[in-house]
């Protein structure tokens, strides 16, 4: 028979009740503790306020709600350090695809993407970057206001980029208007590097992303070649340590 997991911190938080002073106690059949390896069995994993409080073997706890995983294994939820959820995680060979779809089809198409994300175990992701400024801060906001499913996220707020550059959007045609809103990270030199950091990061941004080189989806960007000069990515860099 194939072993089955559970994903035991994303699970609990989509079974416990909606109280957040609710105490839940899961049993797991199989437990793996990531740091060392060891899988132990018959494990009571007591849920408080949304947090994990402790993991002792398993006993009957009364007044508590019980989740039944004694026929699964479970784990620790995931982290993935590299998504763009908040683009509808999919990716087009169009470069102006972005240009194609309003902010609200784009936010619709994020929404499902980041409960996906989180059904599949990773309760936690960075992600590293949209076209449409600002999105993933939105959409991280109304996941930790509990009213869509996602995932804990980190987010850039947009992509610190050279006009034309690797994180650009280029509508192929130049009688086609560029949204101020996807260019929200352009910089054209060191000054305006750390301004638009120091925007970003004022409007929500949990880190920068800086899009230093070429990129293979950007008209008249040479995939590897320096875009951001180096005063411009230190500017940046110094304004995010602030």
């Amino acid at each position: 028979m194939a072993r089955r997991l559970a994903i035991a911190f994303a699970c609990a938080l989509l079974a416990a009740p909606p109280t957040s002073a609710a105490t839940v106690d899961v049993h797991a059949g199989r437990l793996i503790d990531p740091e060392t390896g060891e899988v132990s069995t018959g494990q009571r994993i007591r849920i408080v306020e949304g947090k994990i409080a402790s993991i002792t073997p398993w006993r009957d706890a009364e007044g508590t709600a019980a989740i039944d995983w004694s026929g699964y294994t479970v784990l620790p939820g995931l982290i993935d350090l590299h998504t763009h959820i908040a683009d509808g995680s999919v990716q087009s060979s169009d470069p102006a695809d972005p240009l194609k779809h309003s902010e609200s089809a784009t936010i619709l198409k994020a929404v499902p993407a980041a409960r996906t994300m989180l059904r599949a175990g990773f309760t936690t992701v960075r992600d590293v970057g949209v076209y449409r400024g600002l999105t993933d801060v939105a959409l991280r906001d109304a996941i930790n206001a509990g009213r869509i499913e996602g995932p804990r996220m980190f987010v850039a707020g947009g992509y610190i980029t050279t006009p034309g550059g690797g994180g650009a959007i280029d509508a192929l045609s130049a009688d086609v208007p560029i949204p101020e809103t996807f260019r929200i990270g352009e910089v054209r030199n060191a000054s305006e590097a750390r301004d638009k950091a120091r925007y970003l990061l004022d409007h929500g941004a949990d880190f920068i992303k800086l899009i230093a080189t070429g990129a293979v989806l950007a008209i008249g960007s040479e995939p590897g070649a320096l875009e951001l000069s180096p005063e411009e990515m230190k500017a940046a860099c110094d304004e995010a340590k602030l």
